[in-house]
């Protein structure tokens, strides 16, 4: 699987997700806007609107190769997840639609959509760099897994491995080890990547396996 990829600036939450929430959802992509709010009190859950007008979402939620695991050199091409993430995004806006007209119709069966969707929320989690520590520390187990597939283990070993200049001024801004950072792309990688014979990854497998308990 080739991973290389040209984005730089990297999204955490989804621009086709944030698209679904814009505020001028008939405008064009390049000009959709959605309501960013600061968090005044945790507790209470009590929240304050930055602007009327909103935030682009081509700039909101996103950092600078935050992703990237091996920028390579003066070139500036590089190695991200941009590639696994879309095969999540690209189902969005359909399964989001497809429940909505479902829900409306009696003794329609919404399972298909439910646990993608639950998938793709999953998937939020997993990629959201404000919660490193508790990724950490909800896949323990995958800190002991190599893949054995000569590609999937180049890809791997650049994860480990990989040019990252980023990596300190990112550390630094999420109040993270560079040792959590590299840890948490490698989990990324493992729950993603298709390293099974069936060619599904970990993520789909452990969410389906939930709902089909």
């Amino acid at each position: 699987m080739d991973l290389k990829n040209d984005s730089k600036n990297q999204h955490f939450l989804s621009q086709a997700e944030q698209r679904l929430n814009a505020l001028n959802p008939a405008a064009k992509e390049r000009n959709q806007r959605i309501y960013e709010f600061d968090l005044i009190d945790r507790e209470r859950y009590f929240l304050k609107l930055k602007s009327d007008r909103g935030v682009v979402i081509g700039n909101t939620l996103s950092l600078h190769d935050l992703f990237s695991f091996d920028v390579l050199g003066s070139s500036f091409e590089r190695y991200n997840f941009e590639k696994l993430f879309q095969g999540y995004e690209s189902q969005n806006r359909i399964l989001t639609q497809d429940l909505l007209r479902k829900v409306g119709t009696q003794g329609a069966d919404i399972g298909k959509e439910v646990v993608n969707l639950f998938l793709v929320k999953f998937l939020n989690f997993l990629r959201n760099p404000y919660s490193v520590k508790k990724i950490l520390n909800t896949f323990p187990p995958l800190l002991s897994i190599c893949p054995t597939d000569p590609i999937h283990l180049d890809n791997f070993n650049r994860v480990l491995k990989g040019r990252k200049p980023h990596q300190r001024h990112l550390c630094a801004k999420l109040d993270i080890s560079e040792d959590e950072y590299i840890v948490w792309l490698s989990v990324i990688f493992l729950l993603l990547t298709p390293l099974g014979k069936a060619d599904e990854d970990f993520l789909s497998e452990m969410v389906k396996g939930l709902f089909e308990s």
